[in-house]
């Protein structure tokens, strides 16, 4: 037998020892994850106790859009002197008399409400 042919058959159980250990590998890694089992939270350590909150009034701040009030104003007539092809002096009515409605901006404000707040259960 040749050199080489030794040299072959003397590497094949350290060659085809990995492709023979790789299932037995496998399931074992299968196996241990299957048997961890999973962490779990604590115990509250503490008991909770119910507490009885009688109904009540609470006094809460909101916020309101007031619009802007609307009113009535009197223009007066307004005249101008001016002078005629004459070159006299004439009173002239340039605009009438008469109402406008003035409309002020609106505005935010902050108002008090009280509430009623029904009894109920709370945790402590």
């Amino acid at each position: 037998m040749k050199p080489i042919a030794r040299r072959a058959l003397a590497l094949a159980p350290l060659l085809l020892a990995p492709l023979l250990l790789a299932p037995v590998a496998v399931a074992q890694t299968q196996l241990d994850v299957r048997l961890r089992t999973p962490r779990r939270a604590p115990m509250p350590t503490r008991c909770t106790v119910r507490e009885w909150v009688p109904g009540h009034y609470e006094t809460r701040l909101e916020r309101v859009w007031v619009p802007g009030a609307t009113r009535q104003e009197w223009r007066p007539a307004r005249e101008e002197w001016r002078l005629d092809l004459r070159g006299c002096a004439v009173l002239v009515l340039v605009e009438p008399g008469r109402w406008i409605t003035v409309t002020e901006p609106g505005r935010f404000e902050t108002r008090e409400r009280r509430e009623w707040v029904p009894g109920h259960w709370r945790m402590r």
